[in-house]
């Protein structure tokens, strides 16, 4: 399910502690359907107000605009893109290249029957200074009730790595596998899992929810781990690990052979 965000004071926030994605290249998503634009309005992001962030937002001087914003020591690296209409479902990922070149960045979007691609930059702004460590994760806004977005949320993630636009259009396709093709994800939260949606498939916890949780619809796609039109018929690869005893999706190879093999069913 999908999970709504006012922009008030008791709008729902799910926050986690993570590991510093900027260590390396990484990837912000998630599907989106915004109700009404406001200036720097937290997605997906790690961080502890709406100025010092690394992820998605919306943008800083212009409401409607998508920014990838990387937290630096002097000022920060943003890029933005002009956002999409409100009332639509949207996927969104920010994918930053470990360089605070901002024109080497991208974000890529599109909808329910639009591929992902390449959004052009509405602005780029260099970074100055070393990149700050933000480890703690959030989805909808940060602690500040104004940083918090008005639209509707799903199948929110951040992986350590710079996604492909062919990875990119999995994901927007309803292939989660996606997320673990390079590893283990920092955070994915698909909003199905347990009572209050919050469970996180990267570690089997489930992350800390403020405010009431309300849960609505997914985007209308057909969404899940591996999914293929037919069958493969061959030997099963005795390397190939789908869980560890906890049951969750571990990155030793499985996966990427999963991807080419697996139907939805095959191993429910």
């Amino acid at each position: 399910m999908a999970r709504t965000f006012t922009g008030g004071a008791n709008t729902t926030m799910l926050n986690r502690a993570i590991s510093n994605p900027v260590a390396s290249a990484c990837s912000f998503g998630c599907w989106i359907k915004f109700n009404t634009y406001a200036i720097g309005r937290t997605l997906v992001a790690c961080g502890s107000s709406a100025s010092a962030i690394h992820g998605l937002q919306t943008g800083v001087a212009t409401a409607q605009r998508i920014g990838l914003r990387i937290d630096c020591a002097t000022s920060d690296m943003v890029l933005e893109v002009a956002a999409p209409a409100t009332g639509s479902w949207y996927c969104v990922i920010g994918v930053w290249r470990n360089s605070l070149t901002s024109s080497l960045s991208d974000i890529y979007t599109g909808n329910l029957s639009t591929a992902m691609a390449i959004t052009a930059h509405a602005s780029d702004t260099n970074g100055v200074g070393a990149f700050n460590s933000q480890t703690n994760a959030v989805i909808g806004k940060n602690t500040a009730a104004s940083t918090a977005v008005d639209a509707v949320i799903a199948f929110p993630f951040i992986v350590p790595w710079a996604m492909t636009v062919d990875e990119c259009e999995r994901f927007r396709q309803g292939d989660w596998s996606v997320a673990w093709v390079h590893g283990l994800p920092l955070a994915f939260v698909p909003m199905e899992m347990n009572t209050a949606a919050s469970r996180d498939l990267s570690t089997g916890t489930n992350w800390t929810i403020t405010s009431t949780p309300t849960v609505v619809e997914d985007p209308p796609i057909s969404a899940g781990f591996g999914r293929r039109s037919a069958f493969h018929v061959g030997r099963r690869d005795p390397a190939l690990n789908l869980s560890t005893p906890s049951g969750l999706i571990t990155p030793s190879g499985g996966l990427a052979k999963v991807e080419q093999k697996l139907l939805v069913g095959a191993f429910t």
